[in-house]
């Protein structure tokens, strides 16, 4: 969210207060927690609005896929 300037960004590159956020919270997706897809570092102040669903999910899962390193081998 800080690199894309979105949601009044405070910082464009902020290197502090960075915090992990699940896309699909624990609690409804537990056997996701560490999958890779499912997890964006977030500023503190995005990851509480993400909480709050302030931020759709669905705009974080887009992120992710956006910036999804291309996996050597894999099949396009």
């Amino acid at each position: 969210m800080c690199l894309r300037n979105l949601y009044n960004t405070q910082m464009q590159y902020n290197f502090t207060d960075l915090e992990v956020h699940h896309i699909e919270p624990i609690a409804h997706a537990w056997d996701k927690r560490l999958e890779d897809d499912n997890l964006i570092s977030l500023c503190r102040y995005h990851h509480e609005l993400a909480e709050k669903g302030t931020i759709p999910a669905e705009e974080l899962k887009n992120i992710i896929l956006e910036s999804t390193p291309l996996v050597f081998g894999e099949k396009i």
